[in-house]
């Protein structure tokens, strides 16, 4: 049964209020575009990439898109840029095929690129 006694401020009938979440972004902090643009870094390896040695850009291109199961450079550069969200295997995949090459800081925007569109590119091997 429903007991009022144990209810603390409750205002009046009509009168505004206001919840406070824990853990909510306060109202006029952050924008959608805020949010995408953190999303896109996150899950950006162009850092990663950054630090490929031009001998091993092919072989590590060829695992990486095999273990996200794609084919295109469309859907690479995608990928590379953050675009699309990855799953958390995904994410450890990346993550290992990186290490195996000496790499441990993948995620985010790579130095010389980031604001641009530029999508570092190889000759496919």
């Amino acid at each position: 049964m429903f007991d009022s006694a144990n209810i603390v401020n409750i205002p009046p009938a009509g009168a505004a209020c206001t919840v406070t979440v824990p853990g909510a972004i306060p109202a006029g902090e952050a924008t959608m575009n805020d949010m995408d643009t953190t999303m896109e870094n996150s899950t950006s390896f162009a850092l990663g990439w950054s630090q490929v040695t031009v001998g091993n850009m092919a072989a590590i291109k060829r695992r990486i898109m095999h273990a996200l199961n794609i084919s295109t450079r469309a859907s690479w550069a995608n990928r590379l840029r953050g675009q699309y969200s990855l799953t958390p295997a995904e994410q450890m995949a990346i993550e290992r095929i990186f290490a195996d090459y000496g790499i441990f800081r993948v995620w985010g925007q790579a130095p010389e690129l980031a604001g641009t569109d530029i999508v570092p590119e190889i000759a496919e091997g």
